[in-house]
């Protein structure tokens, strides 16, 4: 509404916005600079006509805000046992900063979704050391989907199959005793360990790997196993079993679509990129 009525020269209670009933923008409408409908109130200026504007699949690809590049460092030190009683993580990345205020508080040095999921400790650990570090680039960026959860979940729960392949303990059976603090963590666990059948036989060149996030600034656990095939150094995700702990599910249907949308991203994030040359993206 402030960027249009600024391009257009009214006051802003003069410009309406129609909010309308439809899919998720899953960050993307969170845009700094309100770059489509400046866009729209930029064409429109001076017209008598209603103008519509939509942008062409390349123009979106090339022209959009990205999700921020992330690099963690993290170290454990197991016990005799090969319980996890140190626990290391330092994060770098980019930045998201919001109307000039960085996304999470007013700290120009600190944006709180680069830890994620860190900040709320889920796992039974007495030690922890949690670092967070900024990298200024001028690629724009913004959210995507899960926020910060979406690499902070991915490198805790790796370092955590890192920690029971060493301690040579099954990682369902490891995880138990990991989250026998966090009740919901459990039960979603348990849950998709049943419904994956979680120990019987698979085919030769499968395997089952599990992860548990609670990612408690959105109040959800999530649990999954992903069965996964390996031809050389090829591997396919063959199917994704799925737990979800979010509270009185008003519209299960819902609730459905929100998660094998949510798989369909992670999957995406395997092999999809978007890289840059001399400053233009290069994908379309």
């Amino acid at each position: 509404q402030n960027f249009a009525a600024e391009i257009l020269g009214y006051a802003a209670d003069k410009v309406k916005i129609h909010s309308h009933t439809m899919g998720g923008g899953f960050g993307r409408r969170a845009s700094k600079t309100a770059d489509f409908v400046s866009e729209a109130a930029t064409i429109a200026k001076g017209e008598v006509w209603p103008v519509k504007m939509v942008w062409t699949r390349e123009d979106d690809f090339r022209s959009g805000y990205y999700r921020p590049k992330y690099v963690h460092k993290g170290r454990m030190a197991l016990n005799s046992v090969g319980d996890i009683v140190g626990w290391e993580q330092r994060v770098v990345g980019q930045r998201i900063s919001v109307g000039g205020i960085v996304a999470g508080g007013k700290s120009a040095a600190f944006d709180a979704s680069q830890v994620e999921g860190l900040t709320h400790f889920p796992y039974a650990v007495e030690n922890i050391k949690i670092e967070a570090h900024p990298l200024i680039t001028p690629v724009p960026t913004l959210w995507w989907r899960s926020v910060g959860h979406s690499h902070t979940a991915f490198v805790m729960e790796s370092m955590v199959d890192e920690a029971a392949h060493t301690a040579r303990v099954d990682p369902v059976t490891y995880r138990r005793k990991l989250y026998r603090n966090n009740a919901r963590m459990l039960a979603v666990l348990d849950k998709v360990a049943e419904i994956s059948a979680w120990g019987c036989k698979l085919p030769a060149s499968t395997g089952l790997g599990v992860a548990v996030h609670d990612a408690y600034s959105f109040k959800g656990v999530c649990a999954q196993v992903a069965q996964v095939r390996v031809t050389g150094k090829q591997f396919k995700v063959e199917k994704v079993y799925c737990v979800i702990d979010c509270g009185f599910a008003v519209n299960p249907n819902g609730v459905r679509a929100q998660m094998e949308s949510c798989i369909i991203f992670g999957l995406n994030g395997v092999s999809g990129e978007i890289t840059f040359d001399e400053g233009r993206v290069v994908e379309s």
